[in-house]
């Protein structure tokens, strides 16, 4: 059977996200997105939309081997060519998970200011495009990061709202996370 590299690339993607899902195995899955992002580099375009989608798959599994600094950097080179590629398909879930990406591995890495950032900007693309994708999720991480910069009302404020978020969407667990984080900015 001929196949494409294109096709290739996507069959190693895959490859990558079933080691990581049914054998939980991150480093052999990042091993083959590395290896499926390859077969892009050939492309004088740079980055297509599903590469954004493999480096955000790559991003991930950096967060699972709690490799935090690299998961950032791999965001942020996101967000570059994500700024450079606005034909995107579904080009606000992918902004939205670049900017929660960056938020969450920011304040894992001490940056509470740049997580700040960028979960205020998540917020205004949630507002903007009129969707709940992520919106729980980012203002928790907002009420977090003006916890720590010592802004507890606002803090507090942030993650009543995310717990309301929450509550809308029955995440039921995500609803406990934030009760615990209530508890604990009291």
């Amino acid at each position: 059977m001929f196949v494409s590299l294109d096709d290739e690339q996507f069959l190693l993607w895959h490859d990558a996200l079933c080691v990581y899902h049914l054998e939980n195995n991150a480093q052999a899955a990042l091993e083959l997105v590395q290896s499926a992002l390859e077969y892009g580099v050939i492309s004088k375009k740079g980055y297509t939309g599903r590469e954004i989608e493999m480096l955000d798959s790559m991003a991930t599994f950096y967060c699972h081997l709690k490799r935090y600094d690299e998961a950032y950097r791999v965001y942020l080179r996101m967000l570059e060519l994500f700024n450079h590629h606005t034909d995107v398909r579904e080009a606000h879930v992918i902004e939205l998970r670049i900017l929660f990406g960056l938020a969450s591995c920011a304040h894992k890495i001490g940056l509470a200011r740049e997580s700040l950032v960028y979960s205020s900007q998540g917020e205004e693309v949630c507002i903007r495009n009129k969707t709940l994708y992520k919106l729980g999720s980012l203002l928790l991480q907002k009420g977090r990061c003006l916890l720590e910069l010592g802004k507890r009302e606002l803090g507090l404020d942030y993650l009543y709202k995310s717990k309301a978020i929450f509550a809308i969407e029955k995440q039921n667990n995500q609803v406990e996370t934030v009760e615990w984080a209530i508890q604990a900015a009291k």
